[in-house]
């Protein structure tokens, strides 16, 4: 089987667009949902942003937050 996603901007012409599409014989049209990013995905996004702090102790980090 093959796949083909197609992106619409205009929302309008969305509804239109699918009921032609299943018209079609051995077209099949489906939902295209976003899986939603884990905590570990997000976590590993921050890493590699470098949006990740140290600190050596409590009274360390409490001194960085206040800076």
């Amino acid at each position: 089987m093959t796949e083909l996603v197609i992106e619409v901007e205009d929302k309008s012409i969305l509804a239109s667009l699918k009921k032609i599409l299943s018209n079609l014989d051995g077209v099949k049209v489906r939902n295209n949902t976003r899986r939603k990013k884990t905590g570990l995905e997000l976590a590993l996004e921050d890493v590699e942003a470098g949006r990740v702090y140290s600190a050596k102790d409590a009274d360390d980090l409490i001194r960085q937050c206040l800076e």
